[in-house]
């Protein structure tokens, strides 16, 4: 352990820079809940001593050159507004006899963004639930014309249809009068109970985004200081990974050296996890 010892005490080299850092996190709301996504994690530091790979286990004598590549900080927190689950689910509604998934958008901000938009640090985003009847028709890109109907009654091109409503209208018929600018409740806003069914299933979307890390990222558990702990993120796992999962402070040596046991022995730090370990860590006295 002469190389913690050793790195608590020197002043120009803090623990902190040992260990992978994770880059900025993501915030943001959906449907006015709070979102984060985590940072990428970095890379641990590179511990070479003699010019040979060496670990904060690695014995010290006189006259050693060591030599240290600090650790480094991921990426920041990427996401695309298409990656959101959210948007994954489809609207669907029957026009004209025939049934359609619509696409789900989505206001950032109060605007409409498109799927590839990069969510931005404390964007405001407002999943839709609905369509106009309007929308529709430019989505099917078929004219629209007169004689509209949501579930059977009268509506206009401005009338919102919602999941599993049905619309109908006469491609032969001219809009009329009344269908632009009547102002009408009933055809205008639906009911409480018509809108109850699709406010449930957006509830029920998970309010998880994952982590913007490898395609074939894992998660496990570890048992730290005989806590369990989720790791996630990445497609394996090593020992200094957890101290971006657990609330440990590498500052507080106050010159002790850390201790790190993996299954009741000293550990590595970049000796490999897997799930069900049995992780302790803390200051010697």
């Amino acid at each position: 352990q002469a190389f913690a010892k050793m790195s608590s005490r020197n002043q120009e080299f803090s623990n902190e820079e040992l260990f992978p850092r994770r880059g900025p996190a993501l915030n943001f709301s959906v449907n006015g809940k709070s979102r984060i996504v985590r940072g990428v994690q970095g890379e641990a530091a590179i511990i070479k001593v003699n010019g040979e790979a060496a670990d904060i286990y690695t014995q010290i004598h006189n006259g050693d050159h060591i030599q240290v590549e600090p650790s480094t900080a991921g990426e920041a927190a990427v996401l695309e507004l298409g990656r959101l689950p959210e948007l994954d689910q489809r609207l669907h509604v029957v026009v004209n006899g025939t049934g359609i998934d619509l696409p789900r958008t989505a206001l950032v901000n109060g605007k409409l963004e498109n799927e590839f938009y990069s969510i931005r640090e404390n964007d405001e985003i407002q999943v839709q639930n609905f369509y106009t009847v309007s929308e529709i028709a430019e989505f099917l890109d078929v004219p629209l014309g007169g004689k509209i109907l949501v579930n059977d009654t009268p509506a206009k091109p401005g009338t919102r249809v919602y999941e599993n409503f049905t619309l109908s209208w006469d491609v032969n018929a001219e809009i009329t009068y009344a269908e632009l600018e009547e102002q009408e409740t009933s055809s205008e806003e639906v009911t409480e109970g018509e809108t109850g069914k699709e406010e449930t299933e957006t509830e029920r979307v998970t309010d998880t985004v994952a982590e913007t890390a490898a395609e074939e990222a894992v998660s496990m558990t570890v048992i730290v200081n005989k806590l369990p702990v989720m790791l996630s993120g990445k497609s394996s796992y090593v020992f200094v990974d957890v101290f971006s999962f657990i609330d440990f402070d590498l500052n507080a040596s106050a010159g002790r050296s850390i201790v790190t046991l993996l299954n009741g022995r000293n550990a590595e730090y970049m000796e490999p996890l897997t799930d069900g370990d049995v992780l302790d860590i803390f200051w010697k006295e």
